[in-house]
């Protein structure tokens, strides 16, 4: 099943609790690549989002389209264009 990041981030962005969301595909030695989100939250106290954030994605999403990891941050890098960085 391909999977495009842009697709689960808009998805990620929906919960009133995301401000904004970065999705990656990273290598993973157990099953070839893994999705992962960082993303950057508008409340004062972000503990238990990013598990959250899973089960409200397994609501909405196919689960390859899942996030296997969301790390949430205080705020994402951006660019010189003022896009959010990709790390």
């Amino acid at each position: 099943t391909k999977v495009w990041p842009e697709q689960v981030e808009a998805a990620l962005r929906e919960h009133p609790a995301v401000e904004d969301a970065v999705v990656v595909a990273r290598s993973n030695a157990f099953s070839g690549q893994i999705l992962t989100a960082t993303v950057s939250s508008t409340t004062d106290d972000p503990r238990g989002l990013g598990r959250e954030l899973r089960a409200w994605a397994k609501e909405r999403l196919t689960a390859p389209m899942v996030p296997a990891m969301i790390t949430v941050v205080d705020s994402l890098g951006t660019s010189s264009t003022g896009k959010a960085e990709r790390r």
